[in-house]
């Protein structure tokens, strides 16, 4: 295989680079790209939510070539980690998405129901400009590019070493832990291996309480090179479960 030369170049002591694209002084619109010498990864591919100029970046151009990348990974199913897959799909991605076996499941879900609304919103703005005389324009994407984003699903257990992108980086391998958000959440243990060093990152996530019903709580790890830790929350105390209201009282 021909050496890709806008990867690392482990010859000037590069092995692995990291790059956030999104929820940057922000809490929505994840986006982490990693290069190692041999592959391009990203780890989640969320939609930007909130008030109207948050919404249109999700109309913007990737600052990445989605055909370049050679496999995602993502932490969990919630839209502002999972929302743009489809927009990938758009711009001629072609790589597996890993995640866990119960997030494959609610991200068909949720991106079956992103497409509906996009499909919705579309609808919505085209009869106004058609009042104005101005040309239709199409969905941010559709139920189709959100059907071939879940084609491109691989659900894994937790705990279980997966090699993300073998046919061109045998030596990367992921592993989702409990990270106790929803069901399926997982911070990614990631293991890069090159000329026989090895390097271990940690992508938390989102992070989650103990103590939930059904959902285990973050598991304790050690041992990462380099941990990306999400900080949404940084600083806040959560309420304890015997303090939150319960859903007699809620409903009172």
């Amino acid at each position: 295989m021909r050496k890709r030369t806008d990867l690392p170049d482990p010859e000037r002591g590069e092995l692995i680079s990291v790059r956030v694209l999104g929820a940057a002084r922000g809490v929505t619109g994840s986006l982490l790209l990693l290069e190692t010498p041999e592959a391009r990864l990203i780890v989640d591919c969320g939609m930007f939510q909130g008030g109207r100029e948050q919404r249109e970046r999700n109309a913007e151009e990737f600052p990445l070539d989605p055909r370049t990348v050679d496999a995602a990974l993502l932490t969990h199913a919630h839209i502002d980690h999972s929302g743009r897959l489809p927009l990938l799909v758009q711009r001629a991605f072609n790589a597996p998405i890993h995640c866990t076996e119960p997030t494959a499941d609610l991200v068909k879900i949720m991106l079956r129901d992103s497409a509906h609304i996009q499909e919705g919103d579309a609808e919505r703005r085209n009869r106004y400009r058609a009042r104005r005389g101005a040309a239709a324009e199409p969905p941010r994407y559709d139920l189709p590019e959100a059907e071939e984003a879940i084609w491109a699903l691989v659900g894994s257990e937790f705990g279980v070493l997966v090699a993300v992108a073998p046919a061109v980086a045998p030596g990367v391998e992921a592993s989702f832990r409990y990270a106790g958000r929803i069901l399926g959440a997982a911070c990614i243990e990631l293991h890069v291996t090159h000329a026989g060093a090895t390097r271990t990152l940690l992508f938390s996530g989102d992070l989650g309480c103990d103590g939930m019903p059904l959902i285990p709580g973050p598991e304790p790890l050690c041992g990462a090179d380099l941990v990306f830790m999400e900080s949404t929350h940084g600083g806040r105390k959560h309420p304890s479960r015997a303090d939150a209201p319960s859903a007699s009282k809620a409903t009172s």
